[in-house]
């Protein structure tokens, strides 16, 4: 324990276990994973992959929550529910799998509803993950996780294609910075009898020169350092990031080089699950289309109703470990303060096979 702190330190066993990654990013960035707590709900396959990242990473503790029951589709990608436990509560038939990956991190299931939560319970956390909940619900946590400093992300799958936001509320990050020191030149007399280079301390950039009847080259040469600074980040809430007026007279020509075509159905989609209505293909078509409009683009129905099966089946598994990996990788950046994160939706498309990260909303 580190009685300044509070902070539980990682131990010569731990030191031991995550040896690879302590090289990678250092134990301070360990230290600070190893007294992190995260809230995960939503153990859907995507929700599989993340936790598994965040488990191997090495967590103080990882609290899966989830209502659901596992279905069919989950075979197809939930890999830490064991075959044959259709009906049961995911968050639980996923616990034991995803122990075994690291007994070493502490892991607490909840089966109640999300959306019941108050205020107080997201107070404990860390960090706090949603995973395929509705526009709605994604909304209301993020907002009581702004208010609260809490930093949070939202993710979902839909068939092949997903996304990954981020909202890291204005945390600190520390970030190597280069900074030049001072600068010398290759004095490079071009004599084959001589055949030796003299360094000089020097500011004049590359310059021929002829002096007895020998050629002189000066190269500027520029020492380069790195030093560690912490920098704020700041970050948009779910809802501005998503509610960007792309008719603005300054964001109309931007906006094709701005968003990817994947955009619009994300879009779609999480209107389409939003709804009181049936999610289908007409649906999805009409919200389609009228995202594509907001965006300024023209989509075809004969391209839309191709696509649209790709949309509405299970979760692809492919699709889950990419837009998971993504997830658990900005977590980690989050939680060690190690390094910038992406900023601040990543969208990704199996049937395209793009993934493009959009920072939003854009500048004005």
């Amino acid at each position: 324990m580190n009685p300044s702190s509070g902070s539980e330190l990682i131990s010569d066993d731990e030191k031991a276990l995550y040896d690879r990654q302590i090289r990678l990013w250092g134990l301070e960035a360990q230290n600070r994973l190893r007294n992190s707590r995260v809230l995960l709900a939503g153990l859907s396959g995507c929700g599989a992959e993340i936790a598994k990242n965040l488990v191997l990473a090495g967590l103080k503790s990882l609290t899966l929550l989830d209502t659901n029951k596992v279905s069919v589709d989950d075979e197809c990608c939930q890999f830490l529910a064991p075959i044959g436990c259709i009906g049961q509560n995911r968050a639980e038939a996923s616990k034991e799998r995803c122990q075994m990956l690291n007994p070493n991190v502490r892991l607490f299931v909840d089966n109640e509803d999300l959306i019941t939560k108050d205020e107080d319970f997201f107070k404990q956390f860390d960090l706090v993950i949603v995973v395929d909940y509705k526009y709605s619900v994604v909304d209301r946590i993020n907002e009581i996780c702004r208010k609260h400093h809490i930093r949070f992300q939202a993710a979902g799958v839909f068939g092949w294609i997903g996304y990954a936001f981020s909202d890291f509320n204005n945390y600190s990050f520390i970030v190597n910075v280069k900074k030049k020191c001072s600068a010398y030149t290759i004095d490079e007399s071009l004599d084959e009898e001589a055949g030796t280079s003299n360094f000089k301390k020097s500011t004049q950039t590359e310059n021929k020169l002829k002096e007895n009847g020998k050629e002189q080259l000066d190269i500027p040469i520029v020492d380069v350092e790195e030093e560690k600074i912490k920098m704020d980040v700041p970050f948009s809430s779910w809802s501005s990031a998503l509610n960007v007026d792309w008719t603005h007279k300054k964001l109309v020509r931007k906006v094709k080089r701005i968003l990817p075509n994947t955009y619009p159905v994300f879009r779609a989609l999480l209107r389409a699950n939003d709804s009181n209505c049936k999610v289908d293909a007409d649906l999805i078509a009409r919200y389609w289309k009228e995202e594509a409009e907001r965006c300024g683009r023209i989509v075809e129905d004969s391209f839309i109703s191709e696509e649209i099966p790709f949309l509405l089946g299970p979760q692809l598994s492919p699709t889950c470990a990419i837009v998971g990996a993504v997830v658990a990788q900005e977590a980690i950046k989050a939680l060690s303060q190690n390094e910038l994160p992406l900023k601040n939706l990543f969208l990704y498309s199996s049937y395209s096979t793009t993934g493009v990260v959009c920072s939003l909303p854009p500048e004005i």
